[in-house]
């Protein structure tokens, strides 16, 4: 196994609005990945998702790299 899980980088992204959704393609996609943990923003939509035994909502002073990956993404693809 090694250390490639604590690599940083995007490991799977769904680009659209903020919407259930959007979101439901996503853990569609992540959902039988069997992680452990699931660490988010907080947003309402996620706990309709994740089941909050694994669901840890992180402060934004802790998601700020995530933050910023996102609007680079956001800037190349617009």
């Amino acid at each position: 196994m090694g250390t490639e899980r604590l690599a940083p980088g995007i490991i799977v992204m769904e680009i659209g609005d903020r919407s259930g959704g959007t979101f439901n393609k996503l853990w569609q996609r992540i959902k039988n990945w069997n992680s452990k943990r699931y660490f988010t923003d907080g947003y309402c939509v996620y706990a309709n998702y994740i089941d909050s035994k694994r669901h840890q909502v992180l402060p934004k002073t802790q998601l700020t790299k995530v933050e910023v990956r996102n609007a680079l993404c956001r800037r190349h693809l617009i």
